[in-house]
């Protein structure tokens, strides 16, 4: 682990052991929620979500549609063991702190499906209100624009808000990557991540 501030600009005294569990605790989530439960100053969050960022531990991603207030961005694990370590242990799998255990799956997949096929391509979020596309793939001057859903679930079906945005931004494939049948839903392919890489990693996205 990198070494911390003993203290913030703004007085707060920083415990290392309590902000690396909440960095877990707040895993997936936007900059702007860590950023308030920590009640550091600006300068020293930013510093330090710098460093993590340049030592490769953490990855972020960002969200569309733009607005006039931007949303700050989401946050993953790069080392989703290192994450796992840092979770308490009553965070049981299938329990009630489930979410924690979602959100490191799905970290891991965008960090897999963004080195791999969607390398070259500009990757983001998509949220309006409460609906969300969890991966966008849209390659800079070119027609294809990639929406993928993630889930841990083995039945995982696109939303109504996944359709509506579908056709918003005129997406040219549809995937969900779950833990179920590799199979299709109207024009949402669903696939296994293990089936998915085999179709698509390393493939060439043409014009």
């Amino acid at each position: 682990m990198p070494p911390l501030p003993t203290t913030a600009i703004n007085g707060c005294r920083i415990e290392p052991g309590d902000f690396w569990k909440l960095m877990a605790r707040c895993n997936g989530c936007r900059l702007e929620t860590l950023f308030k439960n920590l009640r550091w100053d600006v300068e020293t969050f930013d510093l330090v979500i710098n460093q993590l960022l340049n030592r490769g531990l953490i990855y972020t991603i960002g969200f569309l549609p733009l607005r006039d207030k931007p949303r700050s961005d989401l946050y993953y694990f790069r080392d989703t063991g290192l994450l796992h370590h840092l979770f308490n242990p009553k965070w049981l799998i299938d329990g009630p702190h489930r979410k924690h255990w979602d959100r490191s799956w799905e970290g891991f997949v965008i960090q897999l499906l963004c080195n791999g096929v969607g390398k070259q391509a500009d990757a983001s979020v998509w949220r309006k209100g409460d609906e969300e596309i969890d991966l966008l793939l849209n390659w800079p001057g070119n027609s294809k624009c990639w929406g993928v859903e993630i889930s841990r679930s083995s039945n995982k079906k696109p939303s109504a808000g996944f359709w509506t945005a579908s056709q918003s931004l005129k997406l040219t494939n549809e995937f969900v990557i779950h833990r179920g049948d590799c199979d299709s839903i109207g024009t949402c392919r669903r696939y296994t991540l293990e089936r998915f890489l085999e179709e698509f990693d390393g493939a060439q996205v043409q014009t």
